[in-house]
């Protein structure tokens, strides 16, 4: 009878262990989170960094929505906009319309208010820092240089600035133009 209640005080033990274990990766159970690593060659410097370099974009660019607009600002005139398409996804909500794909992401970090983060255009429509599709390519970068990004090392098309990517896609002249305000992943939710 005693090795059955060691056996069960044992189990129940294990269990609590294993259960305190996955709460702290998960970031769930307070004082007992992981560290999280910081990539410090993220170029992600802050809210205020992102804000003002967001809104030079902003105020120098035809876009059909203004980045770091919040979601709940926005969320019922998007869904009632029958040319768009929405996508709720694990990690965001995603329009897509004739020329442009927006993206709303939790920023300056994964947990916080959903916000426009990412944008692709694809429509001559509309430009970024002046830059349109069917732009040359070397002419376009030479637009983002001036305004302070610098080309990645890793990927010539990629230019980044205080934490925003701008990437230019196509083979002489701009198909696709694509802008990503970094958000920190600090939350440790497994999306």
């Amino acid at each position: 009878m005693r090795t059955g209640i060691n056996k069960t005080i044992l189990a129940m033990v294990m269990a609590i262990a294993l259960t305190v274990i996955l709460l702290s990766g998960c970031g769930l159970l307070p004082g007992l989170e992981k560290e999280s690593e910081v990539d410090t060659n993220s170029s992600v410097t802050g809210i205020d960094a992102n804000s003002s370099v967001t809104d030079e974009i902003n105020e120098n660019s035809t876009l059909p929505l203004a980045l770091l607009t919040p979601h709940n600002s926005v969320r019922d005139e998007l869904q009632e906009d029958e040319s768009l398409d929405s996508v709720n996804n694990f990690m965001s909500f995603d329009y897509y319309a004739d020329g442009y794909m927006l993206s709303f992401s939790g920023f300056p970090e994964d947990d916080s208010e959903y916000c426009l983060t990412d944008m692709e255009i694809t429509s001559g429509e509309y430009d970024v820092l002046g830059i349109s599709i069917l732009d040359d390519m070397a002419q376009a970068a030479q637009v983002l240089e001036g305004y302070g990004y610098s080309a990645k090392e890793d990927d010539p098309d990629a230019f980044m600035k205080d934490g925003v990517k701008i990437e230019l896609d196509g083979e002489s002249t701009v198909e696709t133009i694509t802008i990503d305000v970094l958000t920190a992943y600090t939350s440790g939710n497994l999306y």
